[in-house]
This record gives C-alpha cells, sequence and structure tokens, in this order.
C-alpha cells in the first residue's frame, strides 16, 4: 500500500490490518477463472457486482459507489443462503433474491450457498444440516484440524433438493470440522 502520510493513530493501523486480512481472505476468489452464476441488481446505477466462483463456491462484491445509502434488490440464482462476509451476518433468499442496505461507499461480500446451518450430535454421529438447491450435487467434507490443508470426502454425490438438507457421519475425532462443497 502507498501511504501520502504515515498513519499515526492505532485506529487507522487496526482499519488497515483489517482491510489487509479482507484482501488476504479473497486474494484466491479474486484470481478465480471459474464462471459464477450471473447476479443482477436493482437499482443499477450505483451499485457495481463482481461475481466469482471458487472451490465450488460463488461469491458477489457489491459495492455502492455513491456517498448516498442505498437499499438495493439482488437476485442470485439457485442460493438458498449467503454468509455476508466481514459482517458476521446471514442473509436467506427468497426464490434467490433479497434486499440489502448499503451505506454511502460501502460494501458487501456474499459467500452464498451450501452454509452449514447446524451440526447435531447423536452419539458418535454428526449430523450436518444445510440449504441445498434442487439438481446440485453436494459432497460433506470434514477434518480434525484446521491448519490441515486437506479435507477428507465424507459423501459424496448428494442429491440436491431445494430447501433444508442434512448428512449423517460418524465423527471421526472429538473435534472435527465440517464442510459442504458442490462442484
Amino acid at each position: 500500500m502507498y501511504f501520502f502520510q504515515k498513519p499515526r493513530l492505532a485506529e487507522h493501523w487496526r482499519k488497515l490490518r483489517a482491510l489487509n486480512d479482507e484482501i488476504r481472505q479473497l486474494t484466491p476468489v479474486l484470481y478465480s477463472t471459474n464462471i459464477a452464476p450471473t447476479v443482477t441488481v436493482s437499482p443499477t446505477n450505483n451499485i457495481h457486482l463482481i461475481s466469482k466462483r471458487y472451490n465450488g463456491v460463488n461469491y458477489v462484491i457489491a459495492v455502492n459507489d455513491s456517498s448516498r445509502p442505498i437499499t438495493a434488490t439482488l437476485t442470485m440464482p439457485d442460493t438458498s443462503n449467503a454468509l455476508v462476509m466481514f459482517e458476521d451476518r446471514m442473509i436467506y433468499p427468497s426464490s434467490g433474491t433479497f434486499t440489502d442496505t448499503f451505506a454511502g461507499y460501502q460494501r458487501h461480500v456474499y459467500r452464498c450457498g451450501n452454509e452449514v446451518v447446524s451440526i447435531d450430535i447423536d452419539g458418535v454421529d454428526a449430523i450436518i444440516n444445510w440449504n441445498g438447491t434442487a439438481g446440485a450435487k453436494y459432497t460433506l467434507q470434514s477434518k480434525g484440524d484446521l491448519t490441515n490443508p486437506s479435507w477428507s470426502n465424507e459423501q459424496a454425490n448428494i442429491p440436491g433438493v431445494g430447501g433444508a438438507m442434512s448428512a449423517t457421519t460418524t465423527a471421526a475425532s472429538a473435534e472435527s470440522f465440517y464442510r459442504v462443497t458442490s462442484p
């Protein structure tokens, strides 16, 4: 980054660190050449979008280029839920459509679909619940250590239905991590 003047306040350094962390998390997404479904927005005059697909997940970055707050309606095909990254909130579109509010010059980063909604434990079994899309194929993956970059397939080619889905697997260890992917 280039600075006209070196930041002097601790608050400025915190914000720069947060921005750097966001860019680092999004770098593989931004470099992805995989085609993502078309996303539409209304009104179209001040909200700009880019959509990417990375590791079977669709991402949408939407930015308000105006100083005025704007409420926009976004349509993302086959999306039953979206994590708004860096904001700790979820959105549950109806038929792939939802409304969100943007402050002046604000951006939202949406990580769309396949979010694990809950995990229930029944003895040694873990029941993973998520919202699916009709016609999609899902793979349940796990790992025992988040520092390990590899995920193990627990179940593959799970046929998607529109709405709530679940898969049951035996927990490999006392501490297991799960994710659901879709090609």
